[in-house]
């Protein structure tokens, strides 16, 4: 899968699903969602009403080895906020969805 495809299909579902973690799990609100991740509230409630990221939200979901994923970035998030360590976990999670061919197969059927 080429940077783009990640960038406009699976990020936006990958940032949908933290973003939901960390208000469910932390009972955040969307501006503190947007802080602790460096974006705009705007941005978090598209995100929340699945209006980004929708195309390849439910086959991400379906993933232990996404959800892991999606787990180990909200608490990221939580702890460091918007950081070096949130980038780089962000890299690694692209780097392992990316390295899964069975759920890049699903994802490209969805687009």
């Amino acid at each position: 899968m080429r940077c783009e495809l990640y960038v406009r299909y699976v990020l936006p579902g990958l940032r949908a699903l933290v973003a939901n973690y960390l208000i469910k799990k932390y009972k955040l609100t969307q501006m503190k969602v947007a802080e602790k991740l460096g974006m705009t509230q705007a941005a978090i409630n598209y995100y929340i009403k699945a209006k980004r990221g929708k195309k390849v939200l439910s086959i991400l979901k379906s993933s232990s080895r996404v959800m892991m994923y999606v787990k180990k970035l909200g608490d990221i998030a939580m702890e460091h906020g918007y950081s070096q360590e949130l980038e780089e976990a962000f890299c690694e999670a692209c780097k392992a969805i990316r390295s899964d061919k069975r759920l890049i197969k699903k994802i490209l059927s969805k687009i």
